[in-house]
C-alpha cells in the first residue's frame, strides 16, 4: 500500500469493496475504522445506484480482492455510471498481476493482448485464442486455479506446444513464475493448484490464426444441415481451412449443440 492509498482510504466517506471481510484485515491492519460496503459481480447493479447515492455525501473508494479494481471485476461500471451523472473518477495506482507478469516474462515484443479470463467452453475458449492471435503479440489470460489446466491444453491444441509463462500468486507471498513449453507446465503443475494464475503465451503466427471463423462456422451449420457425419466434416474443415484436427472437432461439436437448441 502505497502512502497515498491509506489517506485515500482513512479520509473517504465509505470503502466499496469486492469482499468486505478480506478488506477489512488490510483496513485493520493499517488502523483504518472507515465504513465498508459491498460491491461484487452479484450485487453491482444495485450496489451501483447505492453507491451513487452516498457518493452525494461525500468520496467513496473501491478497492478489489487482489491487484487494481476495474481490471477483470466488476468495477468497470461503477466508473461509467458515477463518471456519466458528473462524479469525478481518480486512480490510486497499486499492484496488478498482469503488469506484474508481463514484467517478468521476458518478452520482448512492443505490446500484447490482454484477454482477462477465457470463456468456460472450450471450443469458444480455443476460438478466442486463435482469433487473438492474429495481432502477432503475445496473448496474456488472467485464470483460476481450477481451471488452469484445461486452458494450457486448449492453447496447446490451438498453438502446437509452445513456449508460455506460468505465473502464481503475482506480488504475494508465494509468487512463482515458471516458463517452458505448454507440455512441460502441465507437467510441473500440482494435481490441485493453488492461487490465480497469469498465463503468457506468444504463439507462433500459423495459418489457422488467420481464418475467418464466423465463415467456418456457417460452413460447418451447412453440412450438418446436409446430413453429413461430424468426423467427416471435421476432416474435411480441417483440410480446407488448415485447422488443427482437434479445432476443428470441437466446432463441429458446438454448431451440433447450437442446432439441437
Amino acid at each position: 500500500m502505497s502512502p497515498r492509498g491509506i489517506e485515500i482510504l482513512r479520509s473517504v466517506k465509505a470503502i466499496a469493496a469486492e469482499d468486505t471481510r478480506r478488506t477489512a484485515k488490510l483496513l485493520s491492519h493499517f488502523g483504518i475504522r472507515t465504513r465498508t460496503i459491498s460491491f461484487r459481480e452479484q450485487n453491482r447493479e444495485k450496489a451501483t445506484q447505492d453507491i451513487l447515492v452516498l457518493m452525494k455525501e461525500g468520496d467513496v473508494a473501491l478497492v478489489s480482492d487482489a491487484g487494481m479494481p476495474c481490471i477483470s471485476d466488476p468495477g468497470g461500471i461503477l466508473v461509467e455510471s458515477a463518471r456519466s451523472v458528473g462524479f469525478r473518477v481518480k486512480v490510486v495506482p497499486g499492484p496488478t498481476a498482469v503488469a506484474s507478469a508481463v514484467s517478468l516474462s521476458g518478452i520482448s515484443a512492443s505490446g500484447y493482448v490482454f484477454l482477462g479470463f477465457l470463456p468456460r467452453n472450450r471450443s469458444e475458449k480455443m476460438e478466442t485464442l486463435a482469433k487473438s492471435s492474429s495481432a502477432g503479440l503475445p496473448l496474456v489470460v488472467y485464470e483460476a486455479p481450477s481451471r488452469v489446466a484445461e486452458t494450457l491444453e486448449a492453447a496447446r491444441d490451438v498453438f502446437g506446444d509452445v513456449k508460455c509463462i506460468v505465473a502464481r500468486e503475482m506480488t504475494k507471498v508465494y509468487e512463482e513464475v515458471l516458463a517452458g513449453k505448454i507440455s512441460e507446465m502441465l507437467a510441473a503443475l500440482s494435481e490441485e493448484p493453488l492461487g490465480e494464475f497469469v498465463l503468457i503465451f506468444n504463439p507462433v503466427k500459423t495459418a489457422e490464426n488467420s481464418v475467418d471463423m464466423k465463415s467456418v462456422k456457417v460452413e460447418i451449420a451447412n453440412q450438418l444441415k446436409n446430413g453429413r457425419h461430424a468426423k467427416e466434416i471435421s476432416q474435411m474443415i480441417s483440410s480446407v481451412y488448415g485447422i488443427s484436427g482437434k479445432v476443428a472437432y470441437s466446432l463441429v461439436q458446438e454448431e451440433k449443440e447450437h442446432l439441437a437448441k
